[in-house]
Order: structure tokens, then C-alpha cells, then sequence
């Protein structure tokens, strides 16, 4: 299972760890691009030990919606920027929803669609989701 590579400099702990709340809140943007294409506004996590299935971008620029993004396929910089694998128009492109109607990430077909969109070349499936299939 990959994870998204982490550098957030004083934010990570002795063990690895930062809190939620350092990655909720931060801008990102995808390769390539300086341009910014949302903030964290959430983060999915599976049952098998607390492991991030999904960062929910809220994505302004793009009519205000939320996006999930496989963990997988983000990073973030030292100063605290989410970085996303990929291009614009892909991000542009996934699947939409309001915080006020959030989909269940549970449902096996979601979650391979996410994976898709994004075609994740990692499993960026956490295990629990991977058993459930």
C-alpha cells in the first residue's frame, strides 16, 4: 500500500505523525502546475488501524464542490502545501459532491471508481477497502 510521502518539517512528530489538522486546511495544487486547485477540507479514513483512504479537496475554482482524491496519490511540502499527483483537468474532471449530501466511501464501487478517475499505477487502497472487495 503506498502513502503519500510527508514533509512537514516541525509538523511530524519523533514517530512520523502530524495531526489531522495540519493537513485539513491546506492548499494544494496538482505537478506541474503552480496555480492552486483547492484546500483540504477533510480526510477519509478506513477501519484497519486509521489509515488515510482519501484527502475531500474543496475545489472554489470549479464551482465551489468537493472532490476525493486517493491519499495515495498526494504529498506535501515543508511548508505545509498539498501537492497532487497529476493534472488540473483530471482533478477538474472527478466526480463532484456538497457537504451537505457526502457519498458513502464504504461502497466498493466509489472507491474503484476514485482509484480510476485518478488511475492510481499504486494501490492506494487501504487494506480494509481491498478485504471488502
Amino acid at each position: 500500500l503506498a502513502r503519500a510521502p510527508m514533509s512537514l518539517g516541525d509538523q511530524v512528530d519523533s514517530s512520523g505523525c502530524c495531526r489531522s489538522t495540519t493537513m485539513v486546511g491546506a492548499t494544494c495544487r496538482t505537478n506541474g502546475c503552480a496555480d492552486d486547485v483547492g484546500k483540504v477540507k477533510d480526510l477519509v479514513f478506513a477501519f484497519d488501524g486509521g489509515r488515510i483512504a482519501f484527502l475531500i479537496l474543496d475545489t472554489p475554482k470549479h464551482g465551489s464542490k468537493l472532490r476525493a482524491v486517493p491519499y495515495g496519490l498526494c504529498r506535501f511540502t515543508s511548508a505545509g502545501d498539498g501537492v497532487i499527483s497529476g493534472d488540473a483537468a483530471t482533478l477538474e474532471n472527478a466526480a463532484t459532491f456538497n457537504d451537505k449530501e457526502w457519498p458513502d466511501f464504504s461502497e466498493k464501487k466509489r472507491q474503484e471508481s476514485i482509484i480510476e478517475h485518478f488511475s492510481a499505477k499504486v494501490d492506494t487502497r487501504p487494506s480494509s477497502f481491498v478485504n471488502m472487495m
